[in-house]
């Protein structure tokens, strides 16, 4: 851990250097060492709105050779192309399932109430099973997205939280799996029926070998811009009322 500080603090003040309070954009992606975590962070720290995104190997980038094609990047520069000042903070953790998040939102790792966004894309790995869930399965995530929804109320009381549909998968069974929990989710959150917890279906993408890697799991280059296309345009919505609950 003390060698990956240092050379996190190393390079967060070649970040600054580079201008990071004058309201450049550093990209830059590094593991703390602590329980698989990987966080991506670009420095904005003048900024007064922070843009978290939670998810797994998906918003985290994996197989990606180009760390700003990742969908996560992409509704970052969408933001700030609006002319909102957002830093954004990646808690993504590849592997990750609804279930450990909840226990992490129950640990306290996402106490950050800042003004800004959280974006929540999860499901994924807790669909690629290659059978149909069981009924446990399905009660247990269930919980967990609930859990998740009284954990943020208590942790980010006022800021907006988008559950957004993970991409398609490749595998029928697996896709099958995750239509039945992205339907989860959009229930719970219809049932929370507030103006601070949306869902933003997933639209727009076909699992094919342009979109999806060979693992049928990971989203290439075009996948990514897909996904983040159909965030970027759930947020501009008027309809959807996202950008009038940032202050």
């Amino acid at each position: 851990l003390r060698s990956n500080q240092t050379a996190i603090v190393a390079t967060i003040k070649k970040a600054t250097k580079q201008g990071v309070a004058a309201g450049q954009n550093v990209d830059f992606e590094g593991s703390i060492g602590l329980h698989g975590i990987y966080i991506t962070d670009d420095f904005n720290y003048s900024a007064p709105l922070i843009l978290n995104v939670i998810s797994d190997s998906i918003g985290w980038g994996a197989q990606l050779s180009n760390t700003p094609d990742m969908w996560v990047y992409q509704v970052r520069n969408y933001l700030l192309s609006l002319g909102y000042n957002v830093r954004l903070r990646n808690f993504s953790i590849s592997g990750s399932t609804m279930i450990q998040h909840d226990n992490a939102f129950k640990i306290g790792r996402y106490n950050y109430n800042e003004p800004g966004l959280t974006l929540i894309c999860l499901g994924t790995n807790d669909a690629n099973t290659g059978s149909a869930l069981a009924a446990g399965a399905i009660t247990t995530f269930t919980n967990s997205v609930n859990s998740i929804i009284a954990q943020a109320d208590y942790l980010m009381p006022q800021q907006p939280k988008i559950f957004v549909g993970p991409a398609t998968l490749g595998n029928a069974t697996n896709e099958a799996n995750l239509a039945n929990l992205s339907s989860i989710i959009s229930s719970a959150v219809a049932t929370k029926n507030s103006a601070y917890y949306k869902y933003c279906p997933r639209t727009g993408f076909t699992a094919n070998a342009t979109n999806l890697g060979g693992d049928n799991i990971h989203p290439t280059a075009v996948g990514h811009a897909l996904i983040a296309a159909n965030v970027n345009s759930y947020l501009g919505s008027s309809a959807n009322g996202v950008l009038s609950l940032l202050v």
